[in-house]
């Protein structure tokens, strides 16, 4: 385990749910999965990647409709920034 994800684990466990947020190290995999695929990486690579057995479940765990990010981002600033 690297350096890194040892200290993800640790603030993870002191931090947990913050706001009802999950910001667990699971999100963070499908948030970077989601940030590697509009960068450019392909689909097979992805699949490579997360070790999935089949491109299909690549595209389940990647696939979010754009009002769901909007609604995950919109509920995590709150957490993260306060506000309405």
């Amino acid at each position: 385990m690297t350096e890194v994800e040892v200290d993800v684990i640790k603030w993870r466990r002191s931090i947990g749910r913050l706001g009802g947020v999950n910001l667990g190290t699971h999100s963070l995999r499908k948030s970077g999965s989601r940030l590697r695929q509009q960068a450019g990486v392909t689909l097979e690579e992805l699949q490579q990647l997360l070790n999935h057995s089949k491109p299909s479940i690549t595209i389940n765990y990647i696939d979010n409709n754009e009002q769901d990010l909007v609604d995950t981002f919109e509920v995590g600033d709150k957490a993260l920034f306060g506000g309405s």
